[in-house]
């Protein structure tokens, strides 16, 4: 599994949810990278979007390359 997100609408809620996949992954016999793993962020990156406690907002360069594509015209271009 790649990146995820573990939220909640309560610094307790969010407890329980990261303890929830935990146990999940104890069960299935996953493992994190403790290099890569990060929890109680308030603020920080994620690949094509800034985070803060605050929002979630798209990397300004990473839209204006977004936009510079354009809409697909036909079926195979989506």
């Amino acid at each position: 599994m790649d990146d995820f997100t573990i939220y909640g609408d309560s610094f307790e809620e969010a407890l329980e949810n990261i303890e929830n996949v935990l146990i999940q992954y104890l069960e299935t016999y996953l493992c994190l990278c403790d290099e890569k793993s990060k929890m109680f962020l308030t603020k920080g990156d994620i690949p094509r979007h800034n985070f803060s406690i605050v929002e979630i907002e798209v990397r300004p360069k990473k839209l204006e390359s977004l936009l510079k594509i354009g809409a697909p015209t036909n079926q195979k271009e989506e």
